[in-house]
């Protein structure tokens, strides 16, 4: 390991131990040594064009772990990404076009484009189409989502859609957040974790904190699934849906810390 890598996982370790005080102080450091392997895998998973897998989406998220993380070596490689993310964003009719500008939009970079229409949009695609339009819109803008965007959700999901849209309402929330804070964490997706942490995230931001640990069992579930080479991944997972894993088990595991 170089000097500044070095020097990157213990200003990462600093960080996460300053700021969290919901987990233990050896699950804090596991945090913290969790995400530095998980972006060394994703740093040495990047291709020569600044892509992940050549796919625009699967290099956001890669990105916006690394952005999360601080990731300072190479120093290229967010800069590299973004580019290619420039050159490569899809049309304004494909829904993916919402992750593809994350990474960008957390750069401040393109933050004028506007994410896809999400008039009837397909269940995979809620909040991921919701997540870019908060990040594009004014915080004073309300967001007004048709009733056919609620059809089809889950308790959890329809919990992290209200916390985006209607967070002054947050307290009638209550019973979504005791079904999402009962989910059992070992046996979820990546994907579902990450948008269920979020909101539990929120809600704690929004109202007084409920104090159940929420923050130490999605750490404990996540850090024993987590690979040798750093990653997450099952053992028929493709490369792009272990890249995609594991930059989003990087950014729960950040929030979680926080």
């Amino acid at each position: 390991m170089s000097l500044l890598s070095r020097l990157s996982l213990l200003y990462i370790i600093c960080c996460m131990a300053l700021r969290a005080d919901s987990v233990g102080a050896s699950l804090q450091l596991e945090g913290a040594m969790s995400v530095f392997r998980g972006t060394q895998y994703l740093v040495h998973e990047q291709l020569p064009d600044g892509s992940w897998r050549h796919d625009p989406a699967i290099t956001s998220l890669a990105a916006c772990a690394l952005q999360n993380a601080k990731v300072t070596e190479p120093a290229a490689a967010i800069p590299l990404a973004l580019a290619f993310l420039k050159k490569n964003l899809r049309p304004m009719d494909d829904w993916r076009r919402a992750i593809d500008l994350r990474a960008l939009l957390r750069a401040k970079q393109d933050g004028g484009l506007p994410p896809p229409s999400m008039t009837d949009c397909p269940l995979a695609a809620r909040l991921w189409l919701l997540d870019s339009f908060v990040l594009t819109r004014n915080e004073t803008d309300d967001i007004n989502l048709q009733d056919s965007f609620y059809k089809g959700l889950e308790s959890w999901q329809m919990f992290a859609t209200k916390l985006a849209t209607a967070p002054k309402d947050v307290e009638s929330l209550s019973h979504m957040r005791q079904e999402t804070r009962l989910m059992n964490w070992k046996d979820e997706s990546i994907e579902k974790i990450y948008w269920a942490t979020r909101a539990l995230f929120a809600w704690d931001r929004a109202t007084t904190p409920i104090q159940d640990n929420w923050q130490h069992d999605i750490l404990s579930a996540l850090l024993t699934q987590q690979k040798g080479d750093g990653a997450w991944h099952l053992p028929d997972d493709s490369p792009e849906a272990t890249v995609r894993q594991t930059a989003l088990a990087i950014e729960t595991i950040i929030i979680c810390l926080q």
